[in-house]
C-alpha cells in the first residue's frame, strides 16, 4: 500500500495514522469510528508512559509503530488536522 495523506472521511477500522501533535507526532491506531457521521472525534490507541517528580504525575504520549506496544486508548478529534495514513487493515 502506498503511503499518503488523506481526508476524516477516507478513514477506516483499523488504520494506522499519523497526525502532529504540538511539536512532535502521534502514531495512532482507529479502534472506533464515530456513530454519527458529522463527528470527527475517533477512539484511538497510542503507547503512553506516566512519569512522576514528587508528587506531580503526568502521562507522555509516545511514538511507537508496533501498535501491539500500545496500552491506552483516547479520543481524538482530527477536524482538520493533517491525516498520514501508514498502514491500513483489509476488513475484507
Amino acid at each position: 500500500m502506498e503511503q499518503k495523506l488523506i481526508q476524516v472521511s477516507e478513514i477506516e477500522l483499523g488504520d494506522e495514522i499519523i497526525i502532529s501533535s504540538y511539536s512532535g507526532l502521534k502514531y495512532l491506531k482507529i479502534v472506533q469510528i464515530p456513530r454519527k457521521a458529522e463527528s470527527c472525534r475517533f477512539k484511538c490507541s497510542i503507547k503512553q508512559t506516566q512519569t512522576t517528580s514528587g508528587n506531580y504525575h503526568w502521562n507522555i504520549n509516545q511514538f511507537e509503530q508496533d501498535v501491539t506496544q500500545h496500552n491506552h486508548v483516547l479520543y481524538q478529534d482530527l477536524y482538520g488536522r493533517d491525516i498520514f495514513l501508514v498502514k491500513r487493515e483489509n476488513n475484507n
